[in-house]
C-alpha cells in the first residue's frame, strides 16, 4: 500500500521550517555575539583612551618672546605617552577676549620642546594673559603670564634644545643620542665621541664662477674644455669638452693638492658621456712625476645620463705634495661630448682625533638674577673634556675638565639673549692618536629670580 504523499510533503515542509527556525536562531546568536564583541571592543578602546587622557601631563617651563617679538613656549611632557598639542589659546581677562590658534606639536615622554607657537599671535610681552594648550585627547593645560610665585616658574630648569654648528671651527665628532641631554639625570646618556677629521681640498666645484676655476688648468689652452649650461648636474654650469671639429683633444687639470700627509684621498664627481668611445674620455691622477690612467669614463654603456664617480685612494704613490686630477678627452669626433660637474676631493689625515660639538638653547629666559649652566656627566674619557660658552664674539672656557656627576657654573655674564650656545671640546687637538668618548646625562640652565 502506497504511503500518503501529503504526509511526506508535510514532513519535508516541517523539517524545512524547523531548519529555518534553527538557522534564524543561529544567525541571531551570531549577530548578538558580533555586536557584543564590537561593544566590548569599543568599551575597551574608550577605557584605554580615558587612561591615556588621564595620564597626560604637560608641564610649562617658560614663556618668552623671540627677537622678532614672536611667542615662544617651552613645555615638557611628563606623561608616559606621546602628546599631540593642537590648539594654543590666549585669554585676555582685562579685555574679556579669547582666541585660539592651531598648532601641531608632538612631544615624546620626558621630552622638552621649545618654540611652540603660532606666528600669527600678536605680541603681548609684559601683559597679563592666560595661556591654554589643548591636546588631541581633549585635555586643556592652563598657565598664567607673567608667571606668579604659585606657578613655580620663578625657578626653572631649561634643558638644551638642539645641536648647532654656527661658530668657528666647524663641528668635529659625533653624538650617540643627543636627546638624552634633554632630560635627567636618569642614567640614559648621550655619548660624545671624537673623530678623525677629513680635510677638504676641492669643495663641490660646479664651475659657476671664473673659468677655469682658480688654480685649475685647461690645456692646450684654447678653451676646448669650457663651462657651458646645456647639460648640468648641479647649479647653472658644468665643464664640457665638445668634439668639434672632429679629432680634437684636451685636458682639464685641478690645482696641486698637498696630500703628502694623507692616509687616504677621497675623490667624488659627476660625469656625463655623450657618444664617447673607449679611450676617448679618461680620468688620470698625478703621482708626482707622471700621469696615471685610472678610469676609462668613455667606455660606459650608460650614455647621456649623469653618473657618479667615487673612489677612496689608498695607493701611497699618490700621497704627494703635488697630487692632482685630470680629465682627458682624446680625439673626440663630431657630436661627441664629455661633461664633468660637482667635483669634491678630500684627504683623510693620519689619525688625529678631535672634538668640537656645539649645543644650543632657543628662547631661553635670560633676565633672571641667577643663571647657572648645569651638566651631569657620566663616565669620562681619559682626555680632559672642556666646555666653552659663546659670548657673542668669542668662546669663553667655563669648565676645563668636566667630571662625572654634577658640574655647575654661573653663566649670567654670557646669557644675554634668548639664544645661548655652548660647545664640548677635547683638551688634546693635535697629535691625538687615541679616540676618546664621554657620557653626558643631562644639560640644562637653572635660572631663578630670588637672591642667594
Amino acid at each position: 500500500m502506497a504511503g500518503n504523499p501529503r504526509l511526506g510533503q508535510g514532513s519535508v515542509i516541517g523539517a524545512a521550517f524547523m531548519l529555518l527556525i534553527l538557522m534564524t536562531g543561529f544567525s541571531f546568536y551570531s549577530l548578538h555575539i558580533n555586536v557584543t564583541n564590537e561593544y566590548l571592543s569599543i568599551i575597551q578602546e574608550m577605557q584605554q583612551l580615558d587612561l591615556e587622557r588621564n595620564q597626560e601631563d604637560i608641564e610649562f617651563s617658560s614663556i618668552t618672546f623671540t627677537d622678532l617679538n614672536l611667542l615662544n613656549l617651552t613645555v615638557r611632557n611628563n606623561g608616559p605617552n606621546q602628546a599631540h598639542l593642537i590648539w594654543l589659546g590666549i585669554f585676555d581677562e582685562a579685555a574679556n577676549t579669547q582666541n585660539f590658534y592651531p598648532i601641531n606639536f608632538f612631544l615624546d615622554p620626558s621630552e622638552t620642546v621649545s618654540d611652540i607657537r603660532n606666528d600669527t599671535i600678536p605680541s603681548f610681552e609684559g601683559q597679563e594673559r592666560i595661556i591654554q594648550l589643548t591636546t588631541e585627547l581633549g585635555n586643556v593645560f592652563r598657565y598664567s603670564y607673567p608667571a606668579d610665585d604659585e606657578s613655580g616658574w620663578g625657578e626653572r630648569y631649561d634643558f638644551v634644545d638642539e645641536t648647532s654648528d654656527l661658530y668657528s671651527p666647524s663641528s668635529k665628532g659625533n653624538h650617540s643620542f643627543f636627546s638624552a641631554q634633554k632630560h635627567g639625570p636618569d642614567g640614559i646618556c648621550d655619548v660624545i665621541i671624537e673623530a678623525s677629521v677629513n680635510k677638504t681640498m676641492i669643495d663641490q666645484e660646479s664651475f659657476e664662477d671664473d673659468w677655469p676655476p682658480i688654480g685649475w688648468n685647461e690645456n692646450p689652452g684654447d678653451t676646448r674644455w669650457e663651462k657651458e649650461g646645456n647639460e648640468v648636474y648641479d647649479g647653472t654650469y658644468s665643464a664640457d669638452f665638445d668634439g668639434h671639429p672632429a679629432g680634437r683633444s684636451g685636458n682639464l687639470d685641478t690645482f696641486d693638492m698637498n696630500c703628502s700627509d694623507a692616509d687616504a684621498i677621497y675623490v667624488d664627481f659627476w660625469y656625463r658621456d655623450k657618444g664617447c668611445e673607449g679611450d676617448e674620455f679618461l680620468l688620470q691622477y698625478f703621482n708626482g712625476t707622471a700621469w696615471v690612467n685610472i678610469s676609462d669614463l668613455g667606455s660606459t654603456d650608460s650614455e647621456d645620463q649623469w653618473l657618479n664617480y667615487q673612489e677612496k685612494i689608498v695607493d701611497n704613490q699618490f700621497f704627494k705634495s703635488n697630487f692632482k686630477l685630470r680629465w682627458s678627452s682624446i680625439n673626440l669626433l663630431n657630436r661627441e661630448t664629455a661633461f664633468v660637474d660637482l667635483v669634491t676631493v678630500k684627504k683623510e689625515l693620519v689619525p688625529n682625533y678631535e672634538l668640537d660639538l656645539e649645543v644650543q638653547w632657543i628662547g631661553v629666559d635670560y633676565s633672571e638674577v641667577n643663571e647657572w649652566l648645569c651638566i651631569y656627566g657620566g663616565e669620562m674619557g681619559s682626555e680632559d673634556l672642556l666646555v666653552d660658552v659663546w659670548n657673542g664674539a668669542d668662546w669663553i672656557n667655563v669648565f676645563n675638565n668636566l667630571s662625572s656627576g654634577w658640574n655647575s657654573v654661573d653663566v649670567s655674564p654670557y646669557l644675554v639673549s634668548s639664544t645661548f650656545t655652548i660647545r664640548f671640546r677635547g683638551s688634546i687637538e693635535t697629535g691625538d692618536v687615541t679616540k676618546d668618548c664621554w657620557e653626558i646625562d643631562a644639560t640644562f640652565l637653572h635660572v631663578w629670580a630670588e637672591e642667594g
